[in-house]
């Protein structure tokens, strides 16, 4: 059996890889074909999480916003990165996402989780020049974390 999504190895060895991307794919309800295929190649050929598919792809927000809190209700976990270490949190802090990184911290995202590269939400939305999201998110960690985040780096600001 081909393993593909290995950052939910738990949640496959459950319901195997086919049921669990059936079941992501059963969540977009009708979404368009189009839309299932590339959330479906999204999370089989680039290992990406499937609330990371979701945020990337789906780009209504009136789909999008319902659909993650879907998908995390059916159980996935809010923080399950893809296979580069980035989460849907951090992706909708990247795209500058208000929307969904609110709705993804209302659901217990850890907004001090970094990617393989140790970029957190926070630095992503600076890099990407979404200044507001990035004071938005600092203002939410508050201090104890910044100083967390902090201690990753020498440069405060490459939060």
């Amino acid at each position: 059996m081909l393993l593909v999504l290995m950052t939910s190895a738990a949640l496959l060895t459950q319901a195997g890889p086919h049921r669990y991307h059936q079941m992501v794919l059963n969540a977009l309800g009708t979404a368009p074909a189009k839309l299932k295929e590339t959330v479906r190649k999204a999370m089989e050929e680039r290992r990406v999480s499937p609330l990371c598919a979701a945020q990337e792809h789906v780009r209504d927000s009136h789909k999008r916003i319902p659909l993650l809190g879907d998908l995390i209700e059916k159980g996935l976990k809010v923080d399950t990165p893809s296979s580069d270490g980035t989460t849907a949190l951090m992706l909708a802090a990247k795209e500058g996402d208000g929307e969904s990184v609110n709705v993804l911290l209302d659901y217990g995202a850890d907004p001090l989780r970094r990617n393989k590269a140790g970029q957190s939400a926070v630095r992503l939305a600076e890099l990407n020049n979404h200044e507001e999201l990035a004071d938005m998110l600092r203002e939410y960690i508050g201090e104890s974390g910044l100083r967390n985040l902090a201690d990753y780096n020498d440069d405060p600001r490459e939060l």
